[in-house]
């Protein structure tokens, strides 16, 4: 077995290293520049990068490597609301009609596997970048008190 994944500099300094474990001296430095929005995201998902983006810009999580993870954090949570709506409206079975327009049988919403599967992918992701409370707490010291998190959370509420 492997063990546990380790975690970046970058994180045992934020957390303030409890372990008194040496850290990485000379990670390689990644750039923290602007990263756009990528163009091919949806209109809803590019909505979620410019709510998340800046919070994670601002923690100095994010860098150009992590655009793209980024981006399929955005999508996804973009799919997962197009599905609930969908859910929301036609419900989790649809009705199939037979030649005569009779009500032939029901079958299962496919946007009800949708949304399972992007809410499946969206929590795989958003724990990359601390947005669920467990993981956060691996992110975090929760001894400071300090959640940079918590104020993102409840502007979405």
């Amino acid at each position: 077995m492997r063990g546990r994944a380790k975690r970046p500099a970058a994180i045992e300094i934020i957390r303030g290293n409890p372990g008194r474990r040496p850290v990485a001296e000379d990670p390689p430095e990644l750039t923290r520049g602007e990263c756009a929005c990528p163009e091919f995201l949806t209109q809803k998902a590019q909505a979620e990068w410019r709510r998340v983006y800046p919070l994670l810009r601002s923690m100095r999580l994010m860098t150009e490597v992590d655009r793209g993870a980024l981006a399929m954090l955005c999508q996804t949570w973009a799919d997962y609301e197009v599905a609930t709506k969908d859910i929301e409206r036609n419900g989790v079975q649809t009705e199939v009609l037979g030649e005569n327009g009779a009500t032939k049988y029901f079958a299962p919403n496919p946007y009800v596997a949708i949304q399972k599967s992007a809410l499946a992918s969206y929590m795989k992701l958003a724990a990359q970048f601390g947005f669920s409370p467990s993981s956060r707490r691996a992110i975090l010291d929760p001894k400071s008190g300090d959640d940079p998190l918590g104020e993102f959370w409840n502007e979405a509420r």
